[in-house]
């Protein structure tokens, strides 16, 4: 493992304190999440394999059940639950929480990672020969966007909540994520980029890592103080499968 490798696994158990994030390994193929500690209480949802979800660090966490965090979309939700639940709504997604047995439980930060190779403060490249990842950061320019601002608060920027900003004005912006594969080269859609911002690329922020099942996890640790968010891009068989931006806290 390669210098930059070796420091975004340390990042990570520093992180780790707060949350790690994480995957199910299951055989089949979903994991239920409990509305408390042990087999037998209330099931609140499900985990499906290559989901991505929090594995939250709680005085709770003294058995083999760990406090877990994950979030659903909006436009996941029946209409009924949309509408009980719209008032507790945090950025269009309704955050849940409850316990999973710690043997169902993989971190993707265990799975073998991807070098970084190549840097500035604009790109960034990660590869092992086989996958290669490569980020870019572009400015962002006010004037460019539509923006929505509500007593001096940046609430809407081209119609989507911001990622990072804290209500502030952003001054950089995710601008292009691509992965190399088997000779296929395949981008992240723009609709999944447009509303992150203060990304973080460098080594000690981002990170690609491979699963057991062929999968790539794309995961970066953007902006900072109260704009933190995680990131991570789940890809597969040359497609993006999901996108999951938040964070638990």
């Amino acid at each position: 493992m390669k210098y930059g490798s070796f420091f975004f696994i340390f990042f990570l158990f520093s992180y780790a304190s707060q949350a790690q994030l994480a995957v199910i390994q299951d055989p089949d193929g979903f994991t239920n999440v409990r509305e408390y500690q042990g087999a037998q209480s209330k099931i609140l949802d499900q985990i499906k394999a290559c989901e991505v979800f929090w594995v939250v660090a709680s005085e709770d966490n003294q058995t083999a059940w760990r406090d877990v965090a994950f979030y659903r979309d909006y436009e996941e939700l029946s209409e009924s639950r949309q509408a009980k639940l719209k008032d507790k709504l945090y950025m269009n997604r309704l955050w849940m929480y409850g316990y999973i047995h710690q043997s169902r439980i993989r971190f993707i930060e265990d799975f073998p990672s991807l070098d970084s190779v190549r840097g500035t403060d604009s790109t960034a490249e990660y590869s092992n020969g086989a996958i290669t990842v490569k980020f870019a950061v572009s400015s962002f320019h006010p004037k460019d966007h539509d923006i929505s601002v509500n007593d001096n608060w940046v609430a809407e920027i081209d119609g989507k909540i911001p990622f990072g900003t804290d209500g502030e004005m952003p001054k950089a912006r995710l601008s292009a994520v691509s992965v190399t594969q088997n000779h296929q080269t395949i981008s992240i859609p723009e609709e999944m980029l447009e509303d992150l911002y203060l990304p973080g690329i460098k080594y000690w922020n981002a990170g690609v890592f491979t699963g057991p099942n062929e999968e790539i996890f794309i995961v970066m640790h953007n902006s900072d103080g109260a704009g933190y968010y995680d990131l991570v891009w789940v890809v597969k068989e040359g497609k993006v499968l999901s996108r999951y931006a938040g964070s638990p806290y």
